[in-house]
């Protein structure tokens, strides 16, 4: 299975792993995270691809997915 790192930043992860259709999002800060799939992943898909059209800061970036921060509040592990 392949995993694709679409953003890194301080604060936030995000990796797609296209053959599940899914997205991890990682708090960093928290180090809690969420696994996103069918139409809400669809949702944070189009929206992360729209805003980097535009070549955006990090910070516009975390904004966006601190949009989801409710949603990642499983413990990550680290290996």
């Amino acid at each position: 299975m392949s995993a694709n790192v679409v953003f890194s930043s301080p604060y936030y992860q995000v990796v797609e792993y296209p053959e599940l259709d899914a997205i991890e999002l990682v708090d960093n800060v928290r180090a809690t995270g969420a696994w996103i799939r069918g139409d809400m992943a669809a949702v944070l898909r189009s929206s992360l691809q729209d805003i980097f059209a535009r070549q955006p800061t990090a910070e516009e970036v975390d904004e966006v997915i601190g949009g989801y921060e409710a949603l990642m509040n499983l413990p990550v592990c680290y290996h």
